[in-house]
C-alpha cells in the first residue's frame, strides 16, 4: 500500500486487539520453552531467551512497530465514542450482540464511529478489509450507505487493474521460486504465513505414530513446489496492453521491462496461489520403559499446504514476495475407496495445476487416453491405462524421462465375515510414485513436472 500511495488505517482497538494476540502468542511460545529452556541453560549453554520481560512488554512493542509502518494510520479512540460503543453493546444495537451468551460490540462500535468521524461521515470514501456482518448491520441501522468490504484476498483485484496472466510472468515466478527457496543450497526462508490448521494435522498424524502429546509444531521447510493456479497479475502502465493479447508478444515485452519498468515508482504486481509441499517439526512426548516422559523432535514430511503469495516485480524480475492470509494445510492421504475415487482426485488435482498443462475435457474417461504438450520449450505426454479391475495407471513423460503412478487394490484392508461375506475398510485404493515414496504421490508427481519444465 505504501508503494502505491494509499494509507491504510488501523483503529486504535484494532491495533489493541492484534498486540493482545501477538502477546499471547509470544506467552504461549515462553511457556512451552520453559522447562526445556531452564535444561539448557543448566548444561552451560545459552537458553533460548526473548529481549521482552512479559506480555505488556510484547504488546507495547508492537505498537510501537505498527506506528512505524509506512503509510498506516492509527485512528485513535475517543471517549466519545467509547461511550456511544459501550451503550450499544449494553442495549444491543448493532454491532452490538450476543456471543456464546456474552454481550460484546462495544470495541467494534466505537472504532467504526471514529473511522466514520475521520472522514465526516463519508462511507463511500473507505474500504473495509473485513467479511465481518456486523459492520454491514451497524451502518445500516445508522441510516448511512453501505459500506465497500473486500476479503483480504480480493483485495489486489479491487485496487488494481489485474488480468491472468498469459504465459510471460509465471515462468519469472517459477524460476524465483526454484532459486530462491527450493535450491539444496537456498539459506531464504519460505514464509507461507499464519497455518491455524497445522498443529491438528500434525497431531493426527503423529497420534497414529504412538506420540500422544505433540507441541510446538512449525513448518520446518518447504520440499517441492507441486502446484501453481492461475496467476493474476497487475496490468503495466503503458499504452501498449493490446499489443500483449498474446503470449509470443507479452514474453518479448516482459524481457524489455514492461512489468516493472526501471522509472517506475511503483512495482507490478502478481498473485498465484502455490501448492507446496513441506516438512513439520514438532516437539513430541511420551513414556518409556520406566513410565517417565520421553520428550524428543518428530519430521512429518509430505505436508500439504495451499498459501496466496504476493510478488513485486520490477523489470521482469522478482523483488519481494510475501503470503497472503492463512495457509490451508491438508494433511496425508490415506487411500481411496476405488479405482475411480483415486483418478477423479487426480484429474481433479493436476487440472490447471501444472502451468500450461491444459488436461481436455473429458480426459481419460473418453476414448483419448494421452494427450501431450510442448510447454517452457519441452515436450510433456499424460497417459492413462487400465491395469486391473479397478486399477489404472498413469505415465508422464518430460523430454524422454518416464515416471508411473499407479492405482492398485490392496489386500490388506478387506474384512471377512465367516467364509465368504466379507467388506473393505476405507481407503483399499492405495497410489504409489514410482520416482519416490511420498505420502501425497498425487502431488509429487505434479511436482516432478513442474521441475523438469520450469526448474
Amino acid at each position: 500500500m505504501a508503494e502505491v500511495d494509499i494509507a491504510t488505517w488501523v483503529p486504535e482497538p484494532v491495533a489493541w486487539e492484534w498486540a493482545q494476540h501477538v502477546a499471547a502468542d509470544w506467552d504461549t511460545v515462553r511457556v512451552r520453552l520453559g522447562d526445556e529452556a531452564k535444561a539448557v541453560k543448566k548444561a552451560g549453554l545459552t537458553a533460548f531467551e526473548s529481549p521482552y520481560v512479559d506480555v505488556q512488554d510484547v504488546a507495547e512493542n508492537f505498537l510501537a512497530k505498527l506506528a512505524e509502518v509506512p503509510h498506516v494510520v492509527i485512528i485513535p479512540l475517543s471517549a466519545e465514542n467509547a461511550r456511544k460503543g459501550l451503550r450499544d453493546q449494553i442495549l444491543q444495537r448493532p454491532p452490538g450482540r450476543k456471543k456464546e451468551g456474552t454481550k460484546t460490540g462495544a470495541s467494534d462500535s466505537a472504532w467504526l464511529r471514529d473511522t466514520l468521524d475521520s472522514v465526516d461521515g463519508d462511507v463511500t470514501s473507505l474500504l473495509f478489509v473485513s467479511e465481518d456482518g456486523d459492520l454491514r448491520a451497524a451502518l445500516e441501522s445508522w441510516d448511512m450507505d453501505p459500506p465497500l468490504m473486500r476479503a483480504l484476498k480480493d483485495l489486489l483485484a479491487t485496487l488494481f487493474k489485474v488480468t491472468a496472466d498469459t504465459g510471460a510472468v509465471t515462468p519469472v515466478l517459477l524460476s524465483y521460486i526454484f532459486e530462491h527457496f527450493l535450491a539444496d543450497h537456498s539459506s531464504d526462508v519460505f514464509e507461507v504465513g499464519v497455518t491455524p490448521k497445522l498443529q491438528s494435522a500434525v497431531e493426527y498424524i503423529l497420534d497414529e505414530r504412538g506420540y500422544p502429546r505433540v507441541d510446538n509444531v512449525a513448518i520446518n521447510r518447504i520440499t517441492q513446489l507441486v502446484g501453481v493456479l492461475p496467476v493474476v497479475v497487475e496490468e503495466a502502465e503503458d499504452s501498449g496492453t493490446d499489443e500483449r493479447a498474446n503470449a509470443n508478444e507479452e514474453t518479448s515485452k516482459l524481457r524489455r521491462g514492461m512489468y516493472g519498468q526501471a522509472d517506475h515508482k511503483t512495482p507490478h504486481t502478481a498473485m498465484a496461489t502455490l501448492m507446496l509441499l513441506a516438512d513439520a517439526e514438532a516437539a513430541v512426548s511420551r513414556t518409556d520403559a520406566d513410565d517417565r516422559y520421553v520428550t524428543s523432535i518428530a519430521t512429518v514430511s509430505d505436508i500439504l499446504l495451499r498459501v496466496v503469495m504476493v510478488f513485486d516485480l520490477r523489470a521482469g524480475k522478482v523483488t519481494a514476495v510475501r503470503a497472503e492470509g492463512e495457509a490451508e494445510v491438508f494433511g496425508h492421504h490415506e487411500g481411496y475407496d476405488s479405482g475411480e475415487d483415486a483418478l477423479s482426485a487426480f484429474v481433479d488435482a493436476i487440472t490447471d495445476s501444472i502451468p500450461g498443462v491444459q488436461v481436455p475435457d473429458g480426459w481419460p474417461y473418453e476414448q483419448e487416453k494421452e494427450f501431450q504438450a510442448e510447454v517452457n520449450g519441452h515436450y510433456v505426454r499424460l497417459g492413462f491405462s487400465v491395469t486391473d479391475a479397478d486399477a489404472w495407471e498413469i505415465e508422464a513423460q518430460v523430454d524422454g524421462e518416464v515416471v508411473e503412478l499407479g492405482c492398485a487394490y490392496d489386500v490388506g484392508h478387506r474384512a471377512w465375515l465367516g467364509r465368504e461375506d466379507s467388506f473393505d475398510w476405507p481407503g483399499a485404493y492405495q497410489l504409489s510414485f514410482s520416482e519416490a515414496s511420498s505420502s501425497n504421490p498425487i502431488w509429487a508427481l505434479a511436482a516432478w513436472i513442474i521441475e523438469r519444465l520450469y526448474r
